[in-house]
């Protein structure tokens, strides 16, 4: 604009620019750019597990304040306005379960939400196993059973260790009396004796809670 007037100044008065002139309108007519700082947002996903909490202040019953503890950090769930989420939610209030979503500080913004699978636990088989009650010899480094008696030889191998047992219908069903001293010494009285034996069974092996003798 002041490069126009002063041309326009100029023919009207027939006078010419000089250089410095033209080259000042110059810079001051070319607008300089606007610099705007760049940035880079950075979105994190997540699939997080912990106890839910659907109503953790227990206070605003129309807008819960959900939790998610995680190895004893916790985070806000936000479900938004997605009423399947809030539906899906509301039974895992307590249990263990598994929030997706994307992480934004302490906030997670649930995508979904599901119960975690709960861990099996070991079905404890119990048993009561009736039979002739013997010493249980096996090699002490590979565990194979050498054999079984009802009196232990005078000499024994330093390759040797010595348990209990009952043998039924050719299946031999070892003991394991644990650190129960008592209960040791019961079963080493009843060496040779038809004895029932009762306690739980994993594999060939009965974890002994009581034995006693048959008449």
């Amino acid at each position: 604009m002041l490069k126009k007037l002063l041309f326009v100044a100029a023919v009207l008065g027939g006078l010419s620019l000089s250089p410095a002139v033209e080259s000042r309108a110059d810079a001051l007519a070319t607008p300089k750019p606007v610099k705007e700082p760049g940035y880079v947002k950075k979105t994190i996903h997540v699939e997080m597990k912990g106890q839910f909490l659907f109503r953790a202040d227990h206070l605003d019953i129309l807008l819960p304040d959900s939790r998610l503890i995680v190895n004893g950090k916790t985070y806000v769930v936000d479900f938004g306005t997605n009423s399947d989420l809030w539906h899906s939610a509301v039974p895992l209030d307590g249990h263990m379960a598994i929030v997706t979503g994307t992480l934004d500080g302490n906030t997670v913004a649930a995508t979904s939400i599901k119960a975690a699978e709960a861990k099996k636990v070991p079905e404890k088989v119990t048993v009561a196993v009736q039979g002739k009650l013997q010493f249980v010899v096996k090699h002490f480094f590979t565990g194979e059973v050498l054999f079984t008696c009802d009196e232990l030889p005078t000499v024994l191998s330093r390759s040797w260790s010595v348990g209990y047992g009952v043998t039924v219908d050719g299946r031999l069903y070892q003991f394991d009396l644990g650190s129960d001293a008592k209960l040791r010494e019961q079963v080493e009285k009843l060496i040779g004796h038809s004895v029932l034996a009762e306690g739980t069974l994993k594999k060939d092996v009965v974890f002994v809670t009581s034995v006693k003798a048959l008449s």
